[in-house]
């Protein structure tokens, strides 16, 4: 058993002729050493351990998010494509001068500060959702310029709004349009919801010409829409 960020795993070590050692890790929690026959034990845990973060960051994308934070106060993790954020909240300043900071720690760990006096849920959630979406239409918009050009197509214009049951649409004009939650996301995720709208510049439906024009772009599409579906349902609390 491995202890992952309070999370376990059983861990599977399959010995062979091989030379090098490779790591994998299993949705189901799961991590599988196929290691050379020579290598010792304590070796092998050492190979975990140097890689631990890149595993678990895997594990995490494609394992379905447990629940959410009961509501936005001082210590909740919340989701970011670039990794979790810690919610810092400073009793300091009135609610018109409120102020919200983003930082990334040299060791990693992300926060996001909010300078308040005030403890009202919905103008906390006011905040923090004022960031996410800057931070989310700064991102779609240079997802959306770089896969155009990848996919020969074009668009007009990029909202981003707060939808509950659509993470994205195109206008026959040309719009298009996202939900802010997708920048909670893996990464991954966003490309997919990215694609599939500019897809539908070219097909107004799902045709299978449609999901040719996705796959020429993401092979593993499915997988990402797999994951968008299981999930999904998750980032509508928020």
């Amino acid at each position: 058993m491995f202890t992952i960020e309070k999370e376990e795993f059983t861990v599977q070590v399959i010995y062979s002729k091989r030379k090098s050692a490779v790591l994998e890790l299993k949705a189901e929690g799961k991590i599988i050493a196929r290691v050379p026959s020579f290598l010792p034990d304590l070796e092998v845990r050492r190979l975990i351990e140097d890689n631990k973060f890149k595993l678990y960051k895997k594990y995490k994308e494609f394992c379905p998010v447990e629940k959410r934070p009961e509501s936005y106060y001082n210590g909740a993790v919340l989701p970011f494509v670039l990794g979790d954020i810690k919610l810092v909240i400073k009793k300091q300043g009135s609610r018109e001068t409120a102020g919200v900071y983003y930082r990334k720690s040299p060791d990693g760990s992300r926060t996001l500060t909010i300078e308040t006096m005030s403890e009202d849920t919905e103008f906390l959630r006011e905040c923090i959702t004022g960031w996410y979406r800057k931070y989310a239409k700064e991102t779609l918009q240079r997802k959306a310029s770089y896969y155009s050009v990848k996919m020969q197509t074009d668009y007009k214009r990029i909202t981003v709004r707060e939808q509950r049951t659509r993470w994205g649409s195109c206008s026959s004009k040309g719009n298009l349009n996202f939900n802010w939650k997708l920048i909670m996301m893996p990464e991954m995720v966003i490309d997919y919801v990215v694609v599939h709208e500019l897809a539908h510049r070219k097909y107004m439906n799902h045709s299978p010409s449609f999901w040719k024009e996705v796959e020429k772009v993401l092979p593993d599409y499915k997988e990402r829409r797999s994951w968008l579906k299981k999930n999904g349902g998750y980032f509508s609390f928020y």
